[in-house]
């Protein structure tokens, strides 16, 4: 009398486990996505708000045509920028850039404003730590949707 062994049995088994990983992965590769376009549009908006306080004011028309951008994936890199200028505003590089004025030398009437708005709103924002606690916050985020 022999025993007899079956791998039919646990060959089901191992295709459903691999099944329920597999879902379980893609899940986890949404949830990651979705916390990196979270946390981008966190250090955006935060990016945003420092440059407006950083962008010369005179009549405003400036800080009025500022926006963050459609959030674009490339791959696995997700995108967005943030610009100031538009047909109304087609001084906002000059200004920025601190370029010579064919018109009268540069006046900032509140402290703090001046060149390099946007740059500065950048370096000072997007730093590692920033990401980190975006990033970590936006999974907490996913998480508790599950």
């Amino acid at each position: 009398m022999g025993i007899r062994t079956s791998s039919s049995g646990a060959n089901s088994n191992f295709k459903a486990v691999k099944s329920k990983l597999m879902a379980f992965s893609r899940e986890i590769d949404k949830s990651v996505k979705d916390a990196m376009e979270d946390a981008l549009k966190d250090i955006a908006q935060q990016i945003f708000e420092k440059s407006q306080e950083y962008a010369p004011m005179d009549e405003g028309h400036l800080r009025e045509s500022a926006k963050i951008h459609e959030i674009k994936w490339e791959g696995n890199v997700v995108k967005t920028s943030i610009s100031y200028g538009n047909e109304k505003v087609n001084y906002a590089y000059f200004v920025h850039e601190d370029m010579p004025s064919a018109i009268s030398p540069k006046k900032y009437t509140t402290d703090g404003t001046g060149p390099k708005y946007l740059q500065r709103a950048v370096e000072e924002i997007f730093t590692d730590a920033n990401v980190r606690k975006a990033f970590l916050k936006a999974m907490r985020k996913q998480r508790g949707k599950a």
